[in-house]
């Protein structure tokens, strides 16, 4: 399988988008699913790798708590599954 690159400036995906992501939390890594809200081209300086893409991604029941939680600077590499919006 052939490695996806991800474009600085060139985003895969959109506002709207509806997404799966991975996230570390306590050493254990989880798997979300939300909508992208907002969309950073270039990436946010808190990531490693502050050219790649980064997504604000709103999560309707944060760790089956019930509450919605809005999911910020979550690196396009990240993302593991997408419906288109």
């Amino acid at each position: 399988m052939k490695e996806q690159k991800h474009i600085p400036g060139k985003p895969m995906y959109s506002v709207g988008d509806r997404v799966s992501f991975q996230m570390t939390i306590d050493e254990n890594v989880e798997t979300f699913d939300g909508i992208i809200e907002i969309v950073d081209r270039f990436g946010a300086w808190e990531i490693n790798n502050p050219r790649e893409p980064s997504y604000d991604i709103m999560v309707e029941n944060w760790r089956d708590g019930g509450e919605p939680a809005l999911v910020k600077h979550i690196r396009e590499s990240n993302i593991v599954k997408t419906t288109k919006g």
